[in-house]
């Protein structure tokens, strides 16, 4: 079964009274400190009505403030409490957490202490670190965020935010990653993301086989059925694969509910449930076909045709944007959610014999850094490898289609290709997709403004 997916953050937009302030303290803070740090931040906020600031600590390597420069703190904090919205301070040591509880006193908005500096930055930004990271090295290949890595003398530069984003990515986000660095072995491939919003598409277009991915729009004609699942169905010589000529482990006279053969189908891909299931449709295999172009057509899969429940005849075919209206539309349904994102399962469908288990075909179930919500698989000569799937990847719900994958890996490695492809190019957080697109863009408008060192203490500012 896959993951439950993570609380996703509150939608959040930049705008250009908002400013996000790093500060990592090294050894003791001293008055001098201060008194280098304090104009710097003054000359951000000048002129800028209703400023909002957002700030992390990182006490990781901070080991105390001199006396004078905790007056220091107090009287920024009286002149500034009011502007600062989010405090987060990262640290070990408890004198940090009795200073985040102090600091409440003199500040309007919210300030934790966090002992998990993924989770402070979180709060303030709604990144984690590796997010921050990469997003200023794609930008600021001369710093780099938040750095524990940075020597003491290492210049750390000042940034402002535009306020113009770029027209292509508000329209579409996804624009800043480049195709042309993904080779797909795929000859179709799509994905999208929740709102269906392009991501990448290669002959998207194009109708082919799509073999036993047809399964799904199997399960959905049956579930809007409303048949009684827990009914047993016998297998018959007539749910036999007369087209490919395919084995079963479910011989003449297994016996097993319907569910348990929707199951079968979707998760092992067994035909022969398949079959079954179209069989004792009323109406028989005919008007189950029916059924499923009747279904296609309402999801407006308007390059797409089915002749059987399996997947078994060529005839099925589909163009990769068709497959994702039905992946899309299988979402809706749990039991297809739940069916084809378990990794195994036992059932006993002859009397007086033992357990079959049948596994799922799709091996990315095995990797625990995948986190799959719904996949199918297909194979046929006509068809090659093919997978539908959707899965988070970057904390990002997407839509995978890969048709016609030449080798039995292909469509696995392939869609590793495209994790890595969108985890390299944005790597941005949990959080709405075009929250977090719009970031990564406006993030890539940084520009220089000043350089800035104060003695061993690294600060970064940026709106």
């Amino acid at each position: 079964m896959g993951r439950n997916r993570s609380p996703r953050l509150p939608h959040r937009k930049l705008n250009a009274n908002t400013f996000f302030l790093s500060l990592k303290p090294v050894g003791k803070l001293a008055h001098t400190d201060y008194e280098k740090i304090t104009p710097v931040i003054e000359s951000a906020l000048e002129g800028v009505p209703d400023a909002r600031i957002k700030v992390y600590i990182d006490g990781s390597e901070s080991e105390d403030w001199e006396l004078r420069a905790t007056w220091d703190d107090f009287r920024f904090g009286l002149k500034h409490g009011n502007e600062f919205e989010k405090i987060a301070i990262f640290g070990h040591k408890k004198w940090q957490e009795t200073a985040a509880k102090l600091g409440a006193w003199f500040v309007s908005g919210e300030i934790r202490f966090f002992e998990d500096s993924d989770l402070a930055l979180k709060m303030v930004t709604g990144m984690t670190r590796r997010t921050l990271i990469s997003l200023v090295l794609c930008s600021l290949p001369l710093a780099c965020l938040f750095s524990g890595n940075i020597s003491a003398d290492t210049p750390l530069r000042l940034a402002s935010l535009g306020n113009q984003a770029d027209q292509s990515a508000a329209e579409n986000p996804w624009k800043i990653l480049n195709p042309k660095k993904l080779q797909l072995r795929s000859a179709s491939a799509l994905v999208m993301d929740e709102t269906g919003r392009i991501v990448y598409a290669k002959q998207a277009d194009d109708a082919r086989p799509i073999a036993s991915i047809t399964k799904l729009m199997t399960a959905m004609v049956l579930l809007d059925s409303k048949l009684p699942m827990e009914e047993r169905v016998t297998i018959v010589k007539d749910d036999r694969d007369l087209l490919q000529l395919t084995g079963s482990r479910l011989k003449y006279g297994a016996t097993l509910t319907r569910k348990q053969l929707l199951q079968l189908a979707l998760m092992a891909s067994e035909n022969r449930a398949a079959n079954a299931l179209a069989r004792t449709y009323p109406g028989g295999k005919a008007a189950f076909v029916k059924a499923m172009n009747r279904k296609a057509r309402a999801l407006g899969m308007t390059n797409s045709q089915f002749a059987d429940s399996a997947g078994l005849d060529a005839s099925n075919i589909a163009s990769a944007r068709d497959v994702m209206k039905m992946v899309r539309a299988a979402q809706a349904y749990p039991f297809i959610r739940e069916a084809t994102t378990t990794r195994a399962t036992s059932v006993y469908p002859y009397k007086d014999l033992g357990e079959l288990r049948f596994g799922n075909t799709n091996r990315l179930l095995k990797n625990k850094t995948w986190d799959i919500q719904l996949s199918k698989t297909g194979y046929l000569n006509e068809a090659g490898r093919c997978l539908a799937m959707k899965a988070e990847i970057a904390d990002q719900p997407l839509g995978i289609v890969l048709l016609n994958s030449f080798g039995k890996l292909t469509p696995f490695g392939d869609s590793n290709r495209i994790r890595k492809w969108i985890e390299s190019g944005t790597d941005f957080a949990t959080g709405d997709a075009e929250t977090g697109l719009v970031e990564y863009s406006q993030l890539k408008q940084l520009q220089s403004r000043s350089v800035f060192t104060a003695s061993k203490q690294e600060i970064r500012i940026w709106q």
